[in-house]
């Protein structure tokens, strides 16, 4: 069949690699040898079998020689061999054997380094076969998990085959050859497999699992494989060490271990630079760029040794110290040192990269500016060829690096040109740095190498900039929690500063702006006292903070531009450091108020209404007469109006000036006519809300608060009813095609009292009608009116699909939208009606008055009708942008807390948004959009490729629920605690945990496995701990889904929230699901590693925006959506509420009301980890998990 390759196979026969082979002409002749029997085995199959056919024209159209050809068809041709002949066959096991031999090949007989290079290409492309492999069974079982009849036994016969193929191959070895390839990820998956089969011991499982996630710099898991499989050797030591919070600590104490080892042996033969102690040190204080602490151990340990013993890794470290630190001295040291290496002339290597940014500096200080650009160019062309020649295989955080290189290389080109220090060439810098990473890593080295720069520019001017970048670096470090760095810093600024004698001009124009340089004109020596004002505070040393940035005040005029910013930080300081009179503070707020140039500032009414706001709360009920209240709410709404679309405190105070409006009546039971006062604040208080309705400052930002707003609706004032009213016409009239959800289901309501207001607010946007709505596909200029009446028009039409009865027993899964609905798509205009989907609502949280909604262009005529308890409708629509969406019409559930979680989801991705941390881990929650359209139906937005935990739990254990309902019964009969929880974990072992085997199948290849379990772990931890806190209960298997190309966890149906869940006929005993299949998706380490940091991150961002999340969630505490029980009880249930999740937020452990194993802190707060641990505890404690109601399937 295939003449041309019999001649050219004579010769070739397995094995085929040779010592010393090099990759290409392995490669070729192994793709030549697997198509010849690919040839032999098409040539023995049926002849009419079209894909055959097909598959024997494609081989007689391979060429021999293109190796990109052998590399795309080979994985194929293996595929085609091993799902087409016994597993036993002489054709496989040659494949196996030979595989084998590479992987077995001693490298350590390798004398060349490019013959090296060539076996790991055959190794990398051998687990990269592997990983096609994965891929393709991976696709299988999809297949298969998808089908709901039985499997295709033929499949199955494949996907043995393949499965039995690669457990031919040793998981340790694979594990092993993955390290020394750079292939981090998969090497962890085979570590851990082969753990799991036993084939790997402890020892080495944990010393390779710890090196691995080292190199991939995931230090949450490595600090995961300390703690469990932690011993007390010198090497577990010195990893918890280096990877400790605490650098100090760190830093003490691999320098006290290096130190020891260095004086135990520097007069021993043996090689000190590959002593580990000393290895551990270096590499620690490279990673947290402690880049003078690292010369000063490099220099104590080099001088002492002969230039023999310094490595290449050694000489590496002090060219990247030496740059990052300005050092001249050091940076000709250890340019010298580095051409002892031949690795400096092989493009893409790191110290060649290093060692050209070197030269660059030397150059540059040496007034050689085109030596210097020709050397940054060769950095720049070094790192590219790296990057070309990973072939996309470089880790993410080796990219980051690079990225940052480059970026700096980039602003060295543009300072090394520059003559003079332009402004506008700073002002570019600024930007450059604003716009790039936000990670601690990339942030320092940006800053140092620049700080270097200015160090050794030959120009006086650009050298001045010297100073103030050691001030904006204590700034840096100071905010990233590195006092002790920050306080060298500073210092060394302070002394710099007194060295060149500077005047102290009292009345100068500082002008900071918070960057790492600051302008000409600028007194250092103040910036230097608002620098170190700081510092004090963060170290608890208030009063001397104080002091420092009062005297700062005291010297500036109020005319400059940064005296605002002073003096509400000293204004801060004071509040929470208890140092000033209550008379006195407020004065000192109501002038700065007073004065024209800070009248405009939406920070300062900020500030004053969060103190006033303490005192609201500090003061006894009977001895206010509500001007605190109004205060509050003035100050709050000012400082709303003011606020720019970028101002997180938007989020944190609309929600509770709203709530002080809305419950001033009940409050103060302005009813009772003795409370003259208290009303005539409130009519105030009225007359204000009513003039931030109509003022222009406000418009969008009103939607924050709309859903607040509207479930009050049926407020006890009139005027209250008006100005709400008021607010959804405003709404509406400026976007009609998304608030109009929110006025249908006014108008649908089951209260009549509410419907009569949906219709009275109807009645006033008809006097709108003279506004003209652009941008709409098929209409240049259309009447609001028509917007309006045709988006209501189509939403009758869409609510009685979703409130239409179906027979739950009905066997008709697909209907017509025209014949079973009599929606007639032809008499209804549906391009004015936005699509309720997330990406629409979500652009009206952006505060900008501009938004771009997708609407309706078309309705699937083909509706789904799914098979859950009150059979939701699926159907699909067309959207103008192109795009399909799906939405889920649902009747008998009310959807109003659904959309209210939504919102709260939306204020925790803010916060989890503008914190480096939980953006380094990718830290959200994932939701969707909620659209009631009355207390009974409503629309939900259909997340594409999620499935709930239930299909995957009970496709591979379809018995699990009649067990765990034998399983109450059983122990119903038991006394013993110990008993019942042996008989649960004897129910447990029937059923072994499949959910980290299915994500295993799910992913396509092993980086994608890393990613796909990373998400997973931390999308699980964060959702767990959001639902501690909002007490989200009855997480049964239904109500917890999972994204099938990411991993990521979201969460739906929100009726049981409040810890709503204690009180069902069978009470709820666990803070969130942490059942075994939970946990076997975390991999080895379970709840330690990623899980447990990322908890308490997320805790720890819960406690420092307190006020922001108390602000929302007393809102929706208030909203009388939630059932609170008899009237009498109302106000007692909603106190315990609210006390319970400040409680929770705050770390107060209570026996009564806590997850927290009944422990009690008598009102003290505990420490982040120790409330997570005991979360943990109390979610996976078999006692509390066998009292679970048996349909939340607590053995799965």
């Amino acid at each position: 069949m295939i003449s041309w390759k019999k001649s050219k196979i004579k010769n070739l026969k397995f094995p085929i690699y040779l010592d010393y082979q090099e990759f290409n002409d392995w490669i070729h002749k192994l793709t030549t040898i697997l198509l010849y029997l690919s040839d032999s085995i098409l040539s023995k199959l049926n002849s009419n079998n079209k894909n055959i056919d097909s598959i024997s024209n494609i081989l007689n159209n391979i060429p021999y020689l293109d190796l990109s050809v052998s590399k795309f068809v080979l994985p194929y041709a293996l595929l085609f061999i091993l799902i087409t002949v016994p597993s036993e066959s002489t054709n496989t096991e040659n494949i196996v054997n030979e595989f084998n031999l590479i992987l077995n090949f001693d490298q350590n007989n390798i004398e060349y380094e490019f013959i090296k290079e060539e076996w790991k290409k055959c190794v990398v492309k051998i687990l990269e076969l592997f990983q096609f492999l994965k891929a393709w069974l991976s696709k299988i079982n999809n297949e298969e998990n998808n089908k709901s009849n039985n499997s295709n036994s033929e499949n199955l016969d494949r996907s043995n085959r393949v499965k039995k193929f690669l457990n031919n191959f040793d998981s340790n070895l694979l594990s092993k050859r993955a390290t020394q390839c750079g292939m981090f990820t998969t090497s962890v998956f085979y570590l851990e497999k082969g753990f799991k089969d036993n084939k790997i011991k402890q020892n080495d499982f944990v010393n390779n699992l710890k090196d691995s996630y080292a190199s991939i710099e995931d230090f949450d898991e490595l600090q995961g494989v300390l703690k469990i499989f932690s011993t007390n050797n010198i090497n577990d030591i010195l990893l918890q060490f280096k990877y400790n919070d605490d650098q100090n600590l760190t830093n003490e104490s691999l320098s006290a271990i290096a130190q020891y080892d260095f004086n135990e042996i520097k007069n021993n033969n043996e090689l000190i630079s590959n002593k580990k102690s000393i290895i551990q040190l270096l590499d620690g204080l490279n990673r947290n760029c402690e880049f003078d602490q690292l010369l000063t151990n490099l220099n104590l340990f080099q001088k002492n040794l002969s230039i023999d013993l310094i490595n290449p890794d050694w000489s590496l470290y002090g060219l990247q110290a030496s740059i990052f630190s300005g050092n001249y001295k050091d940076l000709i040291k250890w340019t010298n040192l580095s051409e002892n290496f031949n690795n400096i002339t092989i493009p893409g290597s790191d110290l060649a990269i290093y060692y050209e940014i070197s030269k660059s500096l030397i150059e540059l200080h040496n007034d050689q500016i085109k030596n210097c650009i020709d050397h940054i160019n060769k950095a720049i062309n070094f790192i590219g060829f790296s990057i070309m020649n990973s072939n996309g295989k470089l880790m993410n955080i080796k990219l980051q690096d690079y990225s940052t290189l480059l970026h700096g290389l980039y602003d060295f080109k543009l300072l090394a040109n520059a003559k003079n220090k332009d402004d506008s060439m700073i002002n570019l810098l600024k930007l450059r740095q604003l716009n790039s990473s936000k990670e601690f890593r990339s942030i320092w080295k940006l800053h140092s190498l620049r700080s270097s720069i200015y160090k050794l520019h030959p120009i006086k001017e650009i050298q001045n900039g010297y100073k103030n970048s050691l001030i904006g670096g204590s700034r840096i470090l100071r905010e990233f929690d590195k006092l002790p760095q920050a306080t060298k810093l500073i210092t060394k600024a302070l002394i710099l500063n007194d060295e060149n004698n500077e005047n102290f001009n009292i009345n100068v124009n500082i002008n900071n702006d918070n960057q790492n340089e600051t302008n000409g004109n600028i007194d250092s020596k103040l910036l230097i006292s608002v620098e170190v004002a700081h510092l004090f505070w963060d170290k608890g040393q208030y009063q001397s903070a104080l002091k420092k940035i009062s005297n700062v005040i005291s010297v500036i005029n109020k005319s400059n531009k940064n005296y605002l910013n002073y003096k509400l930080t000293h204004l801060k300081w004071i509040v929470e450091s208890a140092e000033g009179v209550s008379d006195d503070i407020q004065q000192e707020y109501l002038k700065l108020i007073k004065n024209e140039s800070f009248e405009k500032n939406g920070q300062v009414y900020y500030q004053f209404g969060n103190y006033l706001s303490k005192l609201l709360n500090a003061i006894d009920i009977n001895e206010s007469n509500g001007d605190l209240d109004l205060s509050v709410v003035r100050n709050y709404m000012i400082a709303i109006g003011l606020s720019k679309s970028n101002d997180n405190y938007i989020q944190e105070i609309f929600p509770k000036a709203i709530t002080i409006w809305l419950d001033y009546y009940d409050k103060y039971q302005l009813n009772d006519k003795s409370q003259a006062i208290r009303s005539q604040k409130y009519q105030i208080m009225n007359q204000l809300m009513k003039s931030f309705i109509i003022d222009s400052n406000f418009g969008i930002k009103w939607y924050s608060v709309l859903s607040q707003v509207i479930s009050r609706i049926l407020h006890k004032s009139s005027t209250v009813v008006k100005n709400i009213e008021d607010i959804i016409v405003m709404l509406c009239s400026k976007f009609p095609s998304v608030i109009v959800y929110n006025l249908f289901a006014l108008q649908h309501s089951h209260s009549l009292k509410r419907k009569e207001v949906g219709d009275k607010i109807i009645s006033k946007l008809g006097k709108h009608d003279k506004f003209i709505m652009r941008g709409f596909k098929n209409s240049e200029n259309v009447s609001f009116f028509v917007v309006l009446t045709k988006s209501n028009e189509l939403l009758e039409k869409i609510s009685k699909i979703c409130s239409k009865a179906t027979n739950s027993r009905q066997n008709k899964k697909i209907l017509d939208l025209v014949n079973d609905f009599k929606f007639n798509m032809d008499e209804l205009s549906c391009e004015f009606l936005a699509i309720p989907v997330k990406q629409n609502f979500d652009q009206l949280y952006r505060y900008n008055e501009i938004c771009e909604f997708v609407t309706i262009k078309k309705f699937s005529q083909r509706v789904l009708l799914l098979s859950s308890l009150q059979r939701p409708k699926k159907i699909d629509i067309l959207g103008f942008d192109g795009k399909k969406y799906t939405l889920l019409l649902k009747q008998n559930d009310d959807l109003r807390k659904d959309h209210k979680v939504m919102e709260f989801s939306n204020v925790m991705n803010r916060i989890l948004k503008n914190n480096i941390e939980t953006q380094k881990r990718k830290m959200s929650i994932q939701g969707y959009a909620a659209t009631p359209l009355s207390e009974s139906f409503g629309i939900i937005e259909w997340v594409n490729y999620h499935k709930t935990l239930r299909p995957i739990l009970f496709k591979r254990h379809p018995k699990i629920q009649f067990y765990s309902d034998e399983f109450v019964k059983a122990s119903e009969k038991l006394k013993k605690e110990s008993d019942k929880i042996k008989l649960f974990n004897a129910y447990k072992d029937k059923f072994p945990p499949v959910l980290s085997d299915w994500i295993i199948d799910m992913a396509p290849n092993l980086n994608q496995w890393y990613d796909f379990r990373t998400n997973y772990g931390t999308s699980l931890a964060v959702n767990s701990m959001v639902g501690y806190i909002v007490g989200i209960g009855d997480r049964h298997l239904d109500n917890i889904m999972i994204n099938e190309t990411t991993g990521k966890i979201m969460h739906i149906d929100f009726d049981c929230i409040f810890e709503k869940g204690r009180n069902l006929p069978v009470p709820e005993l666990v803070p969130f699901r942490m059942t075994q299949n939970v946990i076997d998706g975390l991999g080895i380490l379970k709840c330690e590693g990623r899980f447990r940091k990322v908890s308490e991150l997320t805790l720890q961002l819960v406690r420092q925006n307190e006020i922001t999340l108390i602000n929302f969630l007393e809102s929706f505490i208030h909203d009388p959506l939630l059932d609170w029980g008899k009237q009498n009880s109302k106000l007692e249930s909603k106190s315990i509420v609210y006390e319970r999740l400040r409680q929770k937020i705050k770390g107060i452990l209570t026996p009564d009301h806590d997850w927290t194993m009944k422990m009690n802190s008598s009102g003290l707060s505990v420490s982040v980890n120790l409330q997570v641990e005991l979360l943990i505890q109390s979610a996976t404690n078999d006692s509390n998990l066998l009292r679970m109601f048996r349909g939340w399937v607590p053995l799965g």
